[in-house]
């Protein structure tokens, strides 16, 4: 059962990783699932043992957290808020967890790398293209391209 949760684990980051560049509502799914993965695999002492705590890099984004929480206490719309440190929260835990990972993360380091920048570039790509399918328009035998999103052609 440890080798099927490892498994699922890994292609759950892959799946993870590229969801990533898109910050759709549906990542706190997928970091949910890969955290219960994580969880299910057991041996959560030696995970939280190979986390190195004396790095000041943690530190900073602890207290990069409290001040965004300090602010969404004083915010007008706290929905929003709170929204956005579940979200950036959620990604601060991927150190934690990679430093915990299986065998199956430790050793594919190359896939996970590949991984992360094909999503980067096809989502990249798909965003260039979709901007210029919006913003480009033909008119009485000119091409026109609409800089600003917001001003419409006239």
């Amino acid at each position: 059962m440890k080798k099927l949760f490892s498994k699922l684990n890994y292609f759950i980051f892959l799946i993870l990783l590229f969801a990533l560049p898109v910050k759709d509502n549906i990542l706190p799914t997928i970091l949910t699932a890969w955290v219960a993965t994580w969880l299910f695999e057991g041996n959560l002492k030696q995970k939280f043992q190979n986390f190195d705590y004396k790095n000041p890099n943690y530190l900073v984004l602890a207290i990069y957290f409290l001040i965004m929480v300090i602010s969404v206490l004083q915010a007008r719309d706290m929905t929003k808020g709170w929204y956005h440190v579940q979200q950036t929260l959620s990604i601060a835990f991927l150190p934690i967890i990679i430093a915990g990972s299986n065998q199956y993360v430790n050793k594919n380091y190359q896939n996970i790398l590949l991984t992360f920048v094909i999503a980067n570039l096809t989502i990249s790509i798909f965003l260039l293209a979709k901007a210029l399918y919006t913003n480009l328009h033909y008119d009485s035998g000119n091409w026109m391209f609409n800089f600003s999103p917001y001003k419409s052609l006239e």
